[in-house]
């Protein structure tokens, strides 16, 4: 159990990483155990004293969905805690055909394809024309994401072939490879996008698309 605080025993942060959803934060507890943790203010924070290079690493899952509320909880994070950067991890869906299940996707762009987004007729009922504003992540955090393999490629290579023996013993084997990394565009915005159609739409707006999920423009922003 989590005790409340009406003041949290860390301010400064080097990092916070945002989990929008309750299933997607246990599997990161498996992989990073975050022993302490506290509620402030209504939300559950977990930290880690060092990861890395980095000092005090804040993890927050408000249990989420759409760029509205994650923009509140970025609010919240910048407003309660001298944080520095965010760092967003969740179940995104593929829009590449070369994602497989397994794959990461790193975003170098963030892509809000619901701004001012519009629906107009079209010959078989309604067509929605996309919209959309990007912001391109730093030139350096690109850099880096781009050498991932390259920078660490034991590290690499043991998250690979741990991630296949895993789906393997799950009988989640839907390719005859191991997982990749892939960086590149991600389509962020309001919709759980469950229609091939809609995905097929997003992609004639860019082809660079990547995967989609629904917090990253609500955090950027």
């Amino acid at each position: 159990m989590l005790e409340n605080v009406t003041s949290p025993p860390i301010r400064n942060s080097d990092m916070a990483i945002f989990i929008p959803m309750d299933e997607e934060f246990l599997v990161v507890r498996e992989i990073i155990p975050c022993a302490n943790g506290f509620i402030y203010k209504g939300h559950a924070h977990h930290w880690l004293p060092s990861f890395g290079s980095l000092r005090n690493v804040m993890f927050l899952c408000p249990n989420c969905q759409g760029p509205e509320d994650a923009l509140s909880a970025a609010h919240h994070l910048f407003s309660n805690f001298a944080i520095t950067s965010i760092c967003v991890i969740g179940i995104a869906g593929a829009l590449n055909h070369d994602l497989k299940l397994g794959d990461v996707a790193l975003a170098d762009i963030i892509a809000d394809y619901g701004y001012r987004q519009k629906t107009v007729d079209g010959s078989q009922g309604y067509h929605v024309r996309q919209g959309g504003r990007e912001w391109p992540l730093p030139n350096e955090v690109q850099r880096i994401l781009r050498q991932i393999r390259v920078g660490a490629p034991e590290l690499y290579d043991a998250w690979q072939s741990e991630s296949y023996a895993e789906m393997q013993s799950r009988n989640e084997i839907s390719q005859c490879r191991r997982p990749r990394a892939h960086v590149g565009k991600i389509a962020s915005g309001p919709s759980v996008i469950a229609s091939r159609q809609y995905a097929n739409e997003l992609l004639v707006s860019s082809r660079l698309y990547l995967a989609c999920e629904m917090e990253s423009a609500g955090i950027v922003s």
